[in-house]
Formats: structure tokens, sequence, C-alpha cells
């Protein structure tokens, strides 16, 4: 009966249309009703599906009580899967012969005619399946060669090997011809890797930490009451925030129209912009949480964050400041300290900072991302890493942070490390092609530095009356081999991601000195 109201409700006509109630009775025995979607377009289908579930003739199939219709409902209104399922093509099959057995007798032989018919069309179509997954299968194994020999040639023609304008051809034909180029073995089609000890890399991961640590402290979705009308559009965003930033913002959009000054949507709103990279828009937002939550730290605290972001650390200090007057003992305030000193140049000041933070709060990553972005801008590479593993001991399938301390490996010549960060990084994600010319950079590394010590020295190949020459030459002695550990720590570190030598090298791949390099993608 409710089930048949809804209907009504919906199409403005009941299910059954007769003139006179015999003619009903004899319709609901033997017709299926309308869809409601045909009487009215407009009707969500899943809202159909549960109007259809609730008129079945057959009461296994029904809603079992009138609270399950409204649990169902209740998922409608609240944008979550119901349970109501819509009848296939078999049960409506069923339900045909039930209502009309002469009909199926009849159609029964033409059934059984067009069996063999379909049985052979199977068999076709199995066929022809299959020969489309081998051709599939066969265009994505040519890709991926395509995809190497680009990555490779890519290689050889953008990384010399420093010193005499030799290039890096030979080597990594001899990495390929032995499978060590090959032998990285994770699907390609990964993502790029994201530079988590970069500004932005440790801001994006604070956007999410930092809205956790302090949506407490709003009238957020799991505080508000059952009268706030925005209430289950707030839930929602908040389950979509990591996976789908853009449809959550839209539905805390939709909770602001309802109640423009809701603190909760006010806060998810200024941690979602700062997600998509609107840092603008999250301060204006920002903004407008600080008036309504003026007693609170929450507001100060996304606004010092988007100043920091927008450039204007100083300012965004003096928002921590307003913060820390509020909350004393909130390690977060202490965390965005250092990562503001850090935009400021300030690493030793930052390092200090946030100490504190970790020796309040042990396990916040962002604490430990900041602190090694500040430890590898002073060129202090072995705490870099410690902080690095600690986040890995945390989060052990992270493969950006993985390939983060690849890359400080590699930086500093121990390309057996790297070649074991970037191999798990592309076991977790797939091999994308930045991280497998990161990789590669890392195998012919270390089978330059193998050809180094593989070569004579200079005592075993000297001429001494040669040696005496050029003792008593006034001309400066030659410069050591590129092809030394160090040689190849600056050869190394000239490349970004995508391989192309960084502002101020030398075409040879040379570069300037540990002091005079410019900050690179993981905060050097």
């Amino acid at each position: 009966s409710l089930g048949a109201t809804m209907y009504e409700w919906l199409t403005l006509k009941p299910p059954y249309l007769g003139e006179t109630r015999e003619a009903v009775i004899s319709k609901i025995l033997t017709d299926e009703p309308a869809a409601p979607r045909t009487h009215n377009p407009n009707i969500p289908l899943d809202l159909e599906t549960i109007c259809l579930k609730a008129i079945e003739r057959d009461p296994g199939r029904r809603y079992s009580s009138a609270g399950a219709l409204r649990d169902d409902l209740n998922r409608f209104t609240e944008s979550r899967p119901i349970s109501a399922r819509r009848a296939s093509l078999v049960e409506r099959g069923r339900k045909f012969v039930v209502r009309h057995p002469l009909a199926s007798m009849g159609s029964a032989a033409a059934v059984v005619a067009l069996s063999l018919s379909f049985a052979l069309f199977d068999q076709r179509q199995a066929l022809q399946t299959k020969t489309e997954e081998a051709a599939a299968a066969t265009e994505q194994i040519s890709k991926a060669k395509a995809e190497q020999d680009d990555i490779l040639d890519l290689m050889k023609s953008l990384i010399p090997i420093p010193g005499g304008g030799e290039t890096a051809e030979p080597v990594i034909e001899g990495l390929v011809q032995t499978g060590q180029g090959l032998s990285l073995g994770a699907e390609t089609g990964g993502p790029e890797p994201k530079n988590v000890t970069t500004l932005d890399g440790i801001a994006q991961r604070a956007m999410l930490d930092l809205y956790d640590a302090l949506a407490s402290q709003t009238d957020n979705a799991a505080d508000a009451g059952a009268g706030d009308g925005c209430a289950a559009a707030l839930r929602s965003a908040v389950e979509k925030r990591r996976t789908n930033p853009a449809d959550a913002l839209d539905l805390v959009e939709m909770c602001l129209n309802l109640n423009a000054i809701h603190p909760g949507a006010m806060h998810l709103r200024a941690a979602l912009l700062g997600q998509s990279g609107e840092y603008e828009a999250m301060r204006s937002a920002s903004d407008e949480l600080v008036a309504v939550t003026s007693g609170s730290s929450v507001g100060y605290i996304w606004r010092g964050l988007a100043n920091i972001l927008l450039d204007q650390s100083p300012l965004g200090l003096e928002d921590l400041d307003r913060a820390e007057q509020l909350d004393p003992d909130k390690p977060w305030i202490k965390v965005l300290r250092g990562v503001a000193l850090l935009e400021l140049d300030r690493p030793e000041d930052a390092i200090s900072v946030l100490d504190e933070a970790l020796t309040a709060a042990p396990t916040m990553v962002v604490a430990m991302l900041s602190r090694a972005s500040a430890y590898r801008s002073m060129f202090l590479f072995p705490p870099a890493v410690a902080d690095l593993g600690r986040v890995l001991a945390l989060e052990p399938e992270n493969a950006d942070v993985l390939a983060a301390r690849g890359a400080i490996h590699a930086y500093v010549g121990d390309f057996d490390a790297a070649i074991g960060d970037f191999s798990a990084a592309m076991g977790i994600g797939g091999r994308s092609s930045s991280m497998a010319f990161l990789a590669m950079q890392a195998l012919i590394g270390r089978q330059l530095q193998e050809r180094e010590a593989a070569a004579p020295s200079v005592e075993e190949g000297a001429d001494p009356e040669t040696d005496q020459q050029a003792s008593e030459s006034p001309e400066e002695e030659p410069a050591p081999s590129m092809l030394s550990k160090p040689g190849v720590f600056d050869w190394f570190s000239g490349f970004d991601w995508s391989g192309t030598p960084q502002e101020g090298d030398d075409a040879s791949g040379g570069s300037a000195k540990p002091g005079q390099r410019r900050q690179d993608q993981f905060g050097g």
C-alpha cells in the first residue's frame, strides 16, 4: 500500500488503471505496472527502483517491513547505494510465464528452435572475444616496448657522461643487453611520483591530515543535529574529500546554501579549496571562518597555511601566533610554523620548531616530511633519509616517499639503495616514465662507478719520464676523473624528473658547488 501511494505521488497516476474495481483487480493479477519514469522521466532511477520493489506482487521480493522501505529511502536521500535491485531479464521472463502460461507454451517451440542458433552465435562470439583479447595483449606489449624505446632514446640524447663529451649510449646499451634495464619489472602506466618534500607536496598532505585533526573543533557532520538540513550533504562530503574533492566541494556549497554560517561546512570548504590548489579562495574562506569562530584557533590555522602557500609567510606566522594564543598546546601550530620558516629559507629554525612538534606528537607525518626537507636543503642527507624512513615505517606503501628517498640516495651516489627504493615504488604504484627514467639514471650511475673502480690507476700505467715532465710543467694539473663517485654525484644532481639539465648546469652535466645549488624538487 505504501508503494502504491508512492507511485501515485511520483506519477500523479495510480499503478493500475481501470474503470471498475474488478478491472483494477484483474490488472493487478495479470499486468505489471508501467515504470514510473515512463510517466515522468525526471524521477531518479534509484527512487523508481525503490517504488517498484515496494509494489512487487511476490511478497518474497518486496521489502520485508515498512522499516526496510524507510531505510532504503534514507539511503536515497543521503546519496548512498540503495539495497533494492531491478528485476533481471530472467526474472521478468518468469513473471510473464506465470501470468500468461498459454502464450508461454506457444513460445516454447520457438525458444527451442532459436537455442541452437544462439549456441552457435555464442561460440562465434567467444572466439571473437579471444581474438580481440589476444590483439589487445599484443598491442599492450607493443606500447610497453615503444615506451621503453622512447625512454632509452631520451636518455641517450639527454644524459652525457661528464668529461670528454661522451654520451651514455654505450652504458645504456650494456644495461639493456644484460637485462638490468628491463628488470625494473613493474606495470607501465603508473602515476607520476609526487614531490612530497616540496612546499606544495607538504601542504597537500597537510590539507588532509590537518582537517582530520581540527574537525572536532567545528560543528562538523558528525555533530550536526538531526534537524540540520545540510547534515547529510556534509557527511557525504567528508566521505568524498580524499577521493573526489570536486564533488565534495559541491556538496559543501549545497550545505552552505541552506546555512551560510555553518562552521563545519566553512571549515571543510577551506580544506577542499586548499586541496584543489585554489589558495586565494582558501584564504577568503578562512577569513569567513575566522569571523564565525573568532574564539577558536581553527580559522587562524587555515588562514596561516593559505598565507604560507601564497608566499606571504610573515602574515602566516602572525596568524599562527594568534592561533597559539588561543590554543598553546596544539602541535599542528608548530608544524605549520616550521613550514613557514622553510618557505622563508630558515631551515635551522624550522628544524628546531619541528623537533618540538615531533616531541609532542611523534607520528606526525607532515612534521617528518618538513624536517626531511629542511635537512635536505642543508645537505644533511643522513637525517633527511632517516625522517623519510620514519614515514615509511608508518606508511610502507607510500610510493611517493620511496621515490623521494631514492632520489636522495642517488644524489649522494648510493645507487644500490636508490635502485631499491625506485623499484619498490614502481612495485606499488606502477612504472611511469619519470620513475623509469630515475631508476635508469641510478643504474647508469652504478655502472659508471663500476667502470671507474675497474679502470687501472694512474700509478699502474704511469710513465716515470712523462710524470717528471708533468711535474715540471707550469700548466694546470688535469682534473680528476669525472667517473669518480664525486663526479657521478655532480652528474646525477644536474637532472630533474624530465631529464633536462637544471638551470646553471653546463652541457656536460656538471653543476655548481653544493652551496650554490638552487632548490630542486626535493627541497635541496
